[in-house]
Protein backbone atom coordinates (compact mmCIF):
# COMPACT_ATOMS: atom_id res chain seq x y z
CA UNK A 1 0.00 0.00 0.00
CA UNK A 2 1.52 3.97 -1.42
CA UNK A 3 1.61 6.68 1.08
CA UNK A 4 -1.63 7.92 -0.72
CA UNK A 5 -3.69 4.98 0.08
CA UNK A 6 -2.77 5.16 3.68
CA UNK A 7 -3.58 8.19 3.87
CA UNK A 8 -7.02 8.17 2.12
CA UNK A 9 -7.38 5.26 4.75
CA UNK A 10 -6.37 7.62 7.79
CA UNK A 11 -8.64 10.44 6.39
CA UNK A 12 -11.65 8.07 6.15
CA UNK A 13 -11.14 7.60 9.86
CA UNK A 14 -10.44 11.25 11.59
CA UNK A 15 -13.32 12.84 8.97
CA UNK A 16 -15.92 11.08 11.06
CA UNK A 17 -14.52 11.94 14.31
CA UNK A 18 -13.71 15.13 13.80
CA UNK A 19 -17.51 15.44 13.01
CA UNK A 20 -18.57 13.79 15.49
CA UNK A 21 -16.38 16.05 18.18
CA UNK A 22 -17.96 18.85 16.67
CA UNK A 23 -21.26 17.99 17.15
CA UNK A 24 -20.63 17.50 20.96
CA UNK A 25 -19.76 20.75 21.32
CA UNK A 26 -22.45 22.32 20.18
CA UNK A 27 -24.76 19.96 22.58
CA UNK A 28 -22.76 21.10 25.58
CA UNK A 29 -22.78 25.09 24.79
CA UNK A 30 -26.00 24.95 24.03
CA UNK A 31 -26.94 23.77 27.80
CA UNK A 32 -25.67 27.30 28.84
CA UNK A 33 -27.64 29.10 26.26
CA UNK A 34 -31.10 30.95 27.60
CA UNK A 35 -33.23 29.98 24.54
CA UNK A 36 -36.16 31.99 26.32
CA UNK A 37 -33.94 35.13 26.30
CA UNK A 38 -34.12 35.63 22.27
CA UNK A 39 -37.70 35.57 22.39
CA UNK A 40 -39.63 38.32 20.78
CA UNK A 41 -42.02 38.67 23.20
CA UNK A 42 -42.08 40.12 26.53
CA UNK A 43 -43.74 38.07 29.25
CA UNK A 44 -46.48 40.54 30.10
CA UNK A 45 -47.22 40.58 26.52
CA UNK A 46 -47.28 36.78 26.26
CA UNK A 47 -49.87 37.14 29.18
CA UNK A 48 -52.16 39.80 27.41
CA UNK A 49 -52.44 37.36 24.30
CA UNK A 50 -52.81 34.35 26.44
CA UNK A 51 -56.46 36.37 28.16
CA UNK A 52 -57.47 38.01 25.07
CA UNK A 53 -58.84 37.28 21.64
CA UNK A 54 -57.27 38.50 19.04
CA UNK A 55 -57.00 39.21 15.50
CA UNK A 56 -54.29 40.59 13.15
CA UNK A 57 -55.03 43.12 10.34
CA UNK A 58 -59.22 42.18 10.09
CA UNK A 59 -60.94 43.19 7.26
CA UNK A 60 -64.89 44.42 7.56
CA UNK A 61 -67.55 45.45 4.87
CA UNK A 62 -71.38 46.45 4.69
CA UNK A 63 -73.50 47.39 1.84
CA UNK A 64 -76.71 49.48 2.23
CA UNK A 65 -80.00 48.90 0.46
CA UNK A 66 -79.07 52.32 -1.60
CA UNK A 67 -75.48 50.68 -2.68
CA UNK A 68 -73.64 52.95 -0.55
CA UNK A 69 -70.72 50.86 0.75
CA UNK A 70 -68.38 50.99 4.17
CA UNK A 71 -64.75 49.17 4.41
CA UNK A 72 -62.92 48.99 7.70
CA UNK A 73 -60.21 47.85 8.42
CA UNK A 74 -57.50 47.51 11.45
CA UNK A 75 -53.96 46.09 11.76
CA UNK A 76 -55.21 45.02 14.93
CA UNK A 77 -58.58 43.87 16.90
CA UNK A 78 -58.35 42.57 20.20
CA UNK A 79 -61.97 41.31 22.20
CA UNK A 80 -61.31 41.38 25.97
CA UNK A 81 -62.74 38.22 27.71
CA UNK A 82 -66.29 38.19 28.52
CA UNK A 83 -67.20 40.46 26.05
CA UNK A 84 -68.01 39.21 22.83
CA UNK A 85 -69.63 42.12 20.90
CA UNK A 86 -67.45 45.21 22.00
CA UNK A 87 -63.52 45.05 20.63
CA UNK A 88 -60.25 47.35 20.61
CA UNK A 89 -58.91 48.39 17.36
CA UNK A 90 -55.57 49.78 16.50
CA UNK A 91 -54.34 51.68 13.43
CA UNK A 92 -58.32 51.35 12.31
CA UNK A 93 -58.82 52.98 9.01
CA UNK A 94 -62.15 53.03 6.87
CA UNK A 95 -63.45 53.56 3.03
CA UNK A 96 -66.74 54.85 2.43
CA UNK A 97 -68.12 55.16 -0.99
CA UNK A 98 -71.38 56.59 -1.78
CA UNK A 99 -73.36 55.60 -4.15
CA UNK A 100 -73.93 59.12 -5.46
CA UNK A 101 -71.30 61.38 -3.70
CA UNK A 102 -67.67 61.51 -2.84
CA UNK A 103 -65.38 59.02 -1.78
CA UNK A 104 -64.46 59.26 2.05
CA UNK A 105 -61.59 58.11 4.26
CA UNK A 106 -61.20 57.94 7.82
CA UNK A 107 -58.30 56.84 9.78
CA UNK A 108 -57.28 56.79 14.00
CA UNK A 109 -54.85 55.41 15.90
CA UNK A 110 -57.46 53.71 18.02
CA UNK A 111 -60.77 52.51 17.90
CA UNK A 112 -63.81 50.38 18.83
CA UNK A 113 -66.34 47.53 16.84
CA UNK A 114 -69.43 46.91 18.08
CA UNK A 115 -70.28 43.76 15.65
CA UNK A 116 -73.84 43.55 17.20
CA UNK A 117 -74.64 46.89 16.86
CA UNK A 118 -72.83 47.45 13.52
CA UNK A 119 -71.07 50.84 14.69
CA UNK A 120 -67.46 51.71 14.58
CA UNK A 121 -66.06 54.59 17.07
CA UNK A 122 -62.41 55.76 16.01
CA UNK A 123 -60.78 56.98 18.77
CA UNK A 124 -57.44 59.47 18.78
CA UNK A 125 -56.49 61.96 15.88
CA UNK A 126 -58.96 60.89 13.49
CA UNK A 127 -58.91 62.39 9.83
CA UNK A 128 -61.96 62.26 7.69
CA UNK A 129 -61.01 63.42 4.08
CA UNK A 130 -63.40 63.23 1.49
CA UNK A 131 -62.61 63.27 -2.85
CA UNK A 132 -64.48 66.79 -2.86
CA UNK A 133 -61.68 68.76 -0.82
CA UNK A 134 -62.76 68.47 2.65
CA UNK A 135 -60.12 67.46 5.41
CA UNK A 136 -61.50 67.21 8.62
CA UNK A 137 -59.50 66.23 12.05
CA UNK A 138 -61.16 65.75 15.06
CA UNK A 139 -60.64 63.51 18.35
CA UNK A 140 -63.81 61.21 17.66
CA UNK A 141 -65.70 59.98 15.34
CA UNK A 142 -68.73 57.04 15.25
CA UNK A 143 -69.57 55.82 12.08
CA UNK A 144 -72.35 52.88 11.07
CA UNK A 145 -74.11 50.82 8.66
CA UNK A 146 -77.79 49.98 8.98
CA UNK A 147 -80.17 51.14 6.37
CA UNK A 148 -77.74 54.08 5.96
CA UNK A 149 -74.51 54.79 6.49
CA UNK A 150 -74.37 57.68 8.99
CA UNK A 151 -70.85 59.27 10.34
CA UNK A 152 -71.37 61.65 13.70
CA UNK A 153 -68.59 63.64 15.36
CA UNK A 154 -69.95 64.33 18.85
CA UNK A 155 -66.93 66.92 19.51
CA UNK A 156 -65.30 69.82 17.59
CA UNK A 157 -63.72 69.11 14.68
CA UNK A 158 -61.48 71.19 12.21
CA UNK A 159 -61.74 71.57 8.47
CA UNK A 160 -60.12 72.74 5.90
CA UNK A 161 -62.47 72.93 2.74
CA UNK A 162 -63.08 74.14 -0.91
CA UNK A 163 -64.03 77.50 0.41
CA UNK A 164 -61.38 77.87 3.30
CA UNK A 165 -61.25 76.82 6.91
CA UNK A 166 -63.77 75.34 9.29
CA UNK A 167 -64.51 74.53 12.75
CA UNK A 168 -68.00 73.36 14.79
CA UNK A 169 -68.46 72.23 17.52
CA UNK A 170 -69.74 68.57 15.99
CA UNK A 171 -70.45 67.35 12.39
CA UNK A 172 -72.87 64.57 11.18
CA UNK A 173 -73.10 62.92 7.87
CA UNK A 174 -75.73 60.55 6.42
CA UNK A 175 -75.50 59.05 3.12
CA UNK A 176 -78.02 59.84 0.72
CA UNK A 177 -82.07 59.18 0.78
CA UNK A 178 -84.55 58.95 -1.53
CA UNK A 179 -84.58 62.73 -3.85
CA UNK A 180 -81.43 63.97 -1.66
CA UNK A 181 -77.79 63.54 -1.70
CA UNK A 182 -75.34 62.93 1.07
CA UNK A 183 -74.50 66.19 2.77
CA UNK A 184 -71.86 67.13 5.75
CA UNK A 185 -73.20 68.94 8.16
CA UNK A 186 -71.36 71.34 10.45
CA UNK A 187 -73.43 72.19 14.03
CA UNK A 188 -72.70 73.86 16.98
CA UNK A 189 -70.83 77.01 16.75
CA UNK A 190 -70.07 77.12 12.95
CA UNK A 191 -66.69 79.17 12.28
CA UNK A 192 -65.95 79.83 8.68
CA UNK A 193 -62.63 82.04 7.42
CA UNK A 194 -63.51 82.19 4.07
CA UNK A 195 -60.96 82.17 1.19
CA UNK A 196 -61.84 83.05 -2.36
CA UNK A 197 -58.71 81.94 -3.59
CA UNK A 198 -59.79 78.34 -2.78
CA UNK A 199 -62.24 78.21 -5.18
CA UNK A 200 -60.07 80.15 -7.81
CA UNK A 201 -57.52 77.16 -7.34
Amino acid sequence: MDWYSRLIAWLKVLFPLAALALLSTLFLLSRNTDLTANLPYAEEEIKNRARDQQVTEPFFSGTTPAGDRLTIAASRVTSPVGNATRSEATDLSARIDLADGPRINVSSTQGLFDLAGRQTSFRGDVLFVTSDGYRIATEALDAGVTDEISVISPGAVDALSPIGELSAGSLAMTSAKEGKSAQLVFKDGVRLIYDPKSLEE
